[in-house]
């Protein structure tokens, strides 16, 4: 099946090819709905299908729930994550920072530029805070994360300030230390090691091993 505004597809069943058409009709509105809840994919798709358009009996909605829990564990591990919730630390925008991150470790990066970015670790990812400076135009070669940056700025996530730098206009979520850490400062970077406790020497690196000691000792 060819659709031109396709990118990727992706196809799923039950063990033994039972899903009927309603169970089908249930299970897109639903998918388009927790889609649209987690906030993480644009839905080109503007149909909105009402989860009531057709009655199912309790047992099978029931049992259509429950693949949807099933789906939500096993998309994240094949990468794609549009089922996830976002963090706190993004999703509760209208919630100051102090209190959406209280119990979260900061980590910034201070440049010598002036550049400064606060981020913190939530849920296994991890997200940089809005008001947080990038550099731009350091004229280095290999950036890995270069077309993500560029996506950002596209997306008016990273806007320009007075001072001709970038900023993040609101929180985003990396896949790692490193990828944040290369977005501020627009080179290849390990983040395990640019990034700091905030208001402290004390690399990533240096802190998730001594979280790990401390967990190890406490079991």
């Amino acid at each position: 099946m060819k659709r031109d505004f396709w990118e990727t597809a992706v196809t799923v069943t039950t063990s033994d090819d039972d899903l009927s058409k309603g169970h089908a009709e249930y299970l897109e509105a639903r998918l388009i709905e927790l889609a649209g809840q987690a906030g993480r994919v644009a839905l080109d798709n503007g149909t909105k299908p009402a989860i009531t358009r057709r009655r199912l009996p309790e047992a099978d909605i029931a049992n259509m729930e429950q693949f949807l829990a099933n789906l939500r564990i096993i998309l994240p591990v094949i990468g794609l994550d549009m089922l996830k919730p976002q963090p706190r630390a993004v999703s509760q925008t209208s919630t100051p920072v102090s209190e959406r991150t209280r119990g979260e470790v900061q980590f910034e990066i201070r440049h010598k530029s002036g550049v400064q970015a606060t981020a913190v670790e939530e849920d296994g990812e991890f997200v940089v805070l809005e008001g947080s400076q990038a550099l731009v135009a350091t004229g280095y070669v290999q950036q890995s994360y270069g077309a993500l940056k560029e996506r950002l700025i596209a997306d008016g996530v990273l806007i320009s300030d007075a001072e001709g730098r970038l900023k993040f206009s609101k929180p985003w979520s990396f896949s790692s230390p490193s990828a944040a850490a290369a977005v501020v400062l627009d080179r290849n970077s390990n983040g395990r090691l640019e990034w700091k406790v905030k208001d402290s020497k004390q690399t990533y690196h240096d802190w998730q091993q001594a979280r790990s000691k401390e967990q190890e000792a406490a079991e």
